[in-house]
């Protein structure tokens, strides 16, 4: 079991598996949410996350600050993602509890540019516990209709600091940058296809850390290797499509690698 995924979360190795036995993993094409984002407590806040995916900025809400830091983490990952959307449709599933059947509204989806998706639910450690048995019956029930379900939880990011490294990239994501220098930036990394360094870039293009920061947050490059902002920080032109592999078993591979 990897550090990313503990055994309360996923079984990721399970879970990848099905996702590269099935023909296709099929679409959730709805783009809406489910239902509206809402929060009962008035101790407790909806979060309004700006995303950026390959195909432009989106508005994505979340229910907890738990939520956000996922948001944040996973828009780093070196996988062309089409969109995010927020509670995108309910499910009916058996209730293992009761019996009989449960509605459940995944937090998020994934959309991937080769139009394969996952579902993300995001939890506190605790919670999944206490309530293992459910959330496990509901992640059989999904695969089978061939909808991946992660499970990801405050103990995992925390784990592997990623929510604290990312957001040393997120810091420029409105930093201004000319459109002349961001291409300066992309055309150089489209020339190291295998991986470039922040360090080797800005001596080849004599661009700022930041300025490629600000590339990165905004996805006009990808980060491979880590999450670390840093000299020694990799950064490629797209995700290595050599194998033949969907992007949401990319994607997944990614999270279950503390090293990104």
């Amino acid at each position: 079991m990897s550090a990313f995924f503990d055994e309360f979360d996923l079984h990721a190795s399970d879970e990848i598996g099905v996702a590269e036995s099935s023909a296709r993993l099929p679409q959730l094409t709805q783009r809406r949410p489910a239902r509206q984002v809402v929060t009962r407590s008035p101790h407790r806040s909806v979060f309004r996350v700006q995303v950026s995916t390959d195909e432009g900025r989106s508005a994505v809400q979340a229910e907890s600050g738990l939520e956000r830091d996922f948001l944040r983490v996973a828009t780093l990952a070196p996988v062309p993602i089409a969109a995010v959307v927020e509670q995108p449709r309910t499910f009916e599933a058996p209730d293992p509890e009761t019996q009989g059947w449960v509605r459940y509204t995944p937090d998020f989806q994934i959309d991937f540019v080769d139009g394969s998706s996952v579902c993300i639910e995001v939890k506190p450690r605790a919670h999944l516990r206490g309530s293992w048995k459910r959330f496990d019956s509901i992640r059989c029930h999904l695969r089978s209709l061939g909808h991946p379900l992660v499970f990801i939880t405050d103990h995992a990011l925390r784990l592997t600091r990623r929510v604290h490294l990312s957001s040393a990239w997120h810091r420029y994501r409105n930093h201004s940058v000319s459109a002349a220098r961001l291409h300066r930036i992309e055309r150089a990394v489209r020339n190291a296809p295998s991986g470039i360094t922040l360090h080797e870039l800005r001596r080849r293009t004599g661009v700022e850390s930041r300025e490629i920061a600000h590339a990165v947050a905004n996805r006009r490059i990808y980060l491979c290797g880590g999450l670390e902002y840093s000299t020694n920080a990799v950064l490629r032109p797209s995700v290595d499509q050599s194998k033949g592999e969907q992007h949401a078993i990319q994607f997944q591979r990614w999270l279950n690698d503390p090293a990104g």
